[in-house]
């Protein structure tokens, strides 16, 4: 237990005989590690541990037994990198207790930890799930009885590493500890040795550890520490041989080692010792914890010491910027960072993002209480829950982002903004905490108050001036000489010095400095743009509408051709340059080539050209529908119209199957003598009852009242009255106009459909840095422009 708290253990307790055994036994632990991580800020040994009650004793058995061993968790499409190979951790504690003998010390033990564990469950005040596993193998040998072996093979967070071979693993998995023992024992220590395993010898235990102890504190002295190891006794003095015979057959003798292998089993003894690296004896006397012999043991020159070094430096991280440190008291400790720390550098992160992996919800939630950086992690398992699909865990991580940042607000409003908009994490790809809400879609934190502030700086640049304003200084640039009718920012949002003040920035002072800050802004530039593309929507219009000549081409039209070659050129930039919206420039650009290569053929394909013209201007205004994405007052408009075209074309195979049904049965009773079949029945089928949607009945033709036809009764290619044609087209506007028209509407007001629209009309502007408490009060959710933030 001692062992487990000290190293901030995660705990799994199986191998009790009796079901209620393991079920508080799980509790107990998960308990003694909650009442060690609440007191102790710097764990002993960086590393996950799983303690499991019962016989497994080698790497293939773990393997078998224990399936978290070979778990490998997803890495979402490259979002969350792998780990190095030493970071897959797994402790498991053997210690011999299952099978043990009737009225033994170790099964009098047995009983009393069973009595204390009851004890300590009644005390309980919460009981906390964690994750079982499965139990340890029920099939043991004499050969392990009292020999603990704590191994931590793998846990769950390598990804891409490849396989390692068996030797490999027990290599970097074990750590031998030695209570009592016998000749058996013996033979698995030996063992471990040979698979460079680290063992602990607990003095003071009896049998073969009391005999291990006596030999290494009486029988060695350093100068023979460099005897090879086949020749240790015949380089000893002879009494001193003949003393140590004397005793260490003594000893063994009470092993029950037989008489002829005395000699035999003392070398093995002596070559045992003489592992100088492998071998740590810890006196419980001496004042010394088990777990500090167990880290003592791992701090050698063996690969248990490399391991602890190679945990002790993350080759995969960077040491992040601790600078901008801010630490808020408020109903929690909470510190916001301007480089947050690493999601892996502290065993808390470890264990939430294991959690995480694992989906343990409700233990990720009480890991992250414990994590330096709260908001990050937070919308990292935001990030993880939405593309699994859980989304129940992910409005819980969600809520808990938004919780950290309306709290960092209301403490620090400057800190809180640096935090959510500048922040920039120093692994996971280096994004900021904005570019994480985005990923995962957090529409909710997204309209937080500082995410709304840092999105607001981030899209005008710190530039102060309304829109009438800002266009005129685009469109002409000598407005920016008047220093009072465009306000340029004197300190940086995202930047705060070590005493939590902003930093001063030097405001422009040249025409071209305030020309540069200007025309640099997202807001500038995105305006630039939807002026271009109105631009070409007027010249491609104004193109369409004046007379074209078939066999000549016009100076407007070499102009827009020239114009679209430009835009062209524009659109594939924008595309390199990872423009959102750069596929619909390109696209528009590519159906503006085709034209221009008919154009150019010749009068017979002027037909062809002037229908690519028609579908380049309704590009056009697809693409300018999108600048108005990004509007405060268009935006939801536009956001509504996109979901409920989705929503119509997934409506429309049902509704074609009827259209196709009463289509055909109103030709055949009108026609039924008509003969041949071409392409202007299949235009009749589907245009009569698609037009008898918005009102044209064409009742006259179901009537056998057609102007064309002078002799109904001869003519094969006039409509014939039909009652049954009449009663069908009554049937299908009630079916049709009535009914699926109506069911489409009210599959638009779905639930989902008015999250969006809330969203989108909760609130227009986030309140300014400046805003009084009952303003901020009045704006807890703000506009939320997904555009607007993927743009930026």
């Amino acid at each position: 237990m001692e062992l487990a708290c000290t190293s901030k253990a995660l705990v799994s307790m199986n191998g009790f005989d009796w079901e209620p055994a393991n079920e508080i036994g799980r509790r107990f632990w998960m308990h003694c590690f909650h009442r060690y991580a609440k007191t102790n800020e710097k764990p002993s040994l960086p590393f996950v541990s799983i303690i499991s009650w019962g016989d497994i004793t080698d790497r293939h058995q773990i393997a078998q037994k224990a399936s978290v061993v070979d778990y490998a968790p997803n890495t979402m499409d490259g979002l969350l990198p792998s780990l190095n190979r030493y970071q897959r951790l797994f402790l498991m504690v053997d210690d011999g207790l299952r099978f043990c003998h009737a009225e033994s010390k170790c099964d009098s033990f047995r009983v009393v930890f069973e009595k204390m564990i009851e004890q300590h469950a009644k005390a309980l005040l919460s009981l906390i799930f964690v994750p079982s596993y499965q139990e340890g193998s029920k099939s043991a040998s004499a050969d392990y009885e009292n020999l603990r072996i704590l191994t931590w093979p793998s846990c769950t967070l390598n990804l891409t590493t490849p396989p390692l071979s068996d030797k490999d693993n027990e290599v970097r998995s074990s750590v031998a500890v030695l209570i009592g023992g016998d000749l058996t024992t013996l033979r698995a220590a030996e063992r471990r040795l040979s698979a460079d395993i680290p063992v602990v010898i607990c003095t003071g235990t009896g049998g073969l550890a009391d005999v291990l102890a006596y030999f290494n504190r009486c029988g060695l002295e350093k100068e023979t520490w460099q005897v090879p190891l086949n020749c240790v006794l015949c380089h000893l003095p002879i009494a001193f041989i003949g003393k140590l015979k004397q005793r260490l057959f003594l000893q063994l003798r009470d092993l029950q080692v037989p008489e002829p292998k005395l000699e035999e089993t003392a070398s093995r003894v002596a070559k045992l010792l003489f592992s100088e690296n492998m071998v740590t004896f810890w006196d419980p006397l001496s004042g010394e914890t088990l777990a500090d012999a167990v880290i003592r043991s791992h701090t050698k020159c063996t690969p248990g010491g490399r391991i602890n070094e190679t945990l002790s430096f993350d080759q995969f991280t960077q040491q992040p910027d601790l600078e901008h440190v801010l630490t808020c008291l408020r109903a929690f400790n909470m510190k916001l960072f301007k480089h947050p720390l690493l999601p892996l550098d502290l065993i808390d992160s470890m264990l939430f993002m294991a959690s995480v992996y694992l989906g343990r919800v409700e233990m990720a939630e009480y890991f992250w209480t414990f994590c330096q950086s709260p908001l990050c992690l937070a919308l990292i398992a935001s990030c993880i829950f939405r593309r699994l699909g859980d989304s129940v865990a992910f409005d819980r991580f969600q809520t808990l982002a938004n919780a950290v940042a309306e709290e960092g607000f209301s403490i620090n409003v400057q800190a809180s903004i640096d935090l959510v908009g500048g922040a920039v994490m120093a692994s996971w790809g280096s994004p900021t905490v904005l570019e994480l809400a985005a990923s995962a879609e957090c529409k909710y934190f997204t309209s937080s108050r500082p995410a709304q502030q840092a999105i607001n700086y981030l899209w005008s640049g710190g530039l102060t001036c309304n829109v009438l304003v800002n266009l005129l200084a685009l469109l002409c640039p000598p407005i920016l000489l008047f220093p009072r009718i465009l306000h340029f920012p004197e300190s940086y949002a995202f930047g705060l010095d070590q005493s939590d003040c902003q930093v001063s920035v030097k405001p422009p002072e040249t025409f071209f400095e305030r020309l540069q800050h200007f025309y640099s802004c997202p807001r500038t530039k995105f305006c630039w743009s939807f002026l271009v593309c109105l631009f070409f929507l007027v010249i491609c219009s104004a193109t369409l509408l004046l007379p074209l000549q078939p066999k000549t081409i016009g100076h407007l039209e070499i102009s827009f051709m020239v114009l679209i070659s430009l835009r062209l050129v524009g659109s594939v930039l924008s595309l390199i340059a990872g423009f959102q919206w750069a596929w619909i420039q390109c696209l528009s650009a590519s159906v503006a080539i085709i034209y221009m290569l008919l154009r150019i053929w010749g009068s017979t394909t002027f037909t062809y050209a002037y229908s690519m013209a028609v579908i380049v201007l309704v590009l056009f205004a697809v693409e300018l529908l999108l600048y108005c994405y990004v509007s405060v007052i268009l935006g939801p408009k536009v956001t509504m119209i996109g979901q409920m075209t989705w929503e119509m074309i997934a409506f429309l195979p049902f509704f074609l199957i009827f259209l196709l049904v009463f289509g055909v049965t109103e030709q055949a009773a009108i026609f039924p003598d008509r003969t041949g079949f071409d392409t202007s029945v299949v235009l009749t089928v589907l245009e009569r009852p698609f037009y008898r949607l918005f009102g044209e009945n064409a009742l006259e033709d179901s009537r056998g009242e057609g102007t064309s036809c002078t002799d109904p009764a001869t003519s094969t290619g006039c409509p014939q009255q039909s009652i049954f044609a009449v009663v069908s087209i009554g049937m299908y506007n009630l079916l049709t106009v009535i009914l699926l028209m109506n069911l489409l509407i009210a599959i638009f007001r779905l639930q989902k459909l008015d999250e969006v629209i809330e969203l989108a009309t909760l609130a227009i502007h986030a309140p300014s840095l400046e805003a009084t408490e009952s303003e901020l009060d009045q704006h807890k959710c703000a506009y939320y422009r997904p555009a607007l933030l993927v743009y930026l």
